[in-house]
């Protein structure tokens, strides 16, 4: 490990040592859900690890810290709001329906080639 990596992991860990604990408090006050607010907290931590950022003054780092984790909670409400639209949608007895159509399900026989594919090269989908 070199000189640089170093620095920058005990960086990271003295920013999560310091912020981790108000940031969860901070988050389940916003959500009503200690489980949600850790994942979020922990989800916040890894973001910072996978864009690494340093800060010059005190108040940067909560702030930055505060932004990342409220984009988090605003992609998790609307990640819900879909899912409740899907379920309405395709919830039994609606429309007559029981399930998706066939071009709205992952498990079609020309999706599995080019999924095939995809993940052969090292790319995630998400």
């Amino acid at each position: 490990m070199g000189t640089a990596e170093f620095t920058l992991q005990g960086q990271v860990k003295t920013l999560y040592t310091n912020h981790h604990g108000w940031l969860h408090g901070w988050l389940r006050y916003s959500l009503n859900d200690a489980t949600g607010a850790a994942d979020l907290a922990h989800d916040t931590c890894v973001r910072l690890i996978a864009r690494p950022r340093s800060f010059t003054t005190g108040p940067e780092a909560p702030a930055y810290l505060r932004t990342v984790a409220n984009g988090l909670c605003i992609d998790m409400w609307r990640h819900r709001e879909i899912e409740r639209a899907w379920h309405k949608t395709w919830s039994p007895g609606q429309r007559g329906m029981h399930r998706p159509p066939k071009c709205m399900s992952l498990d079609t026989p020309g999706s599995r080639p080019r999924m095939g594919r995809v993940f052969s090269h090292g790319t995630i989908l998400i």
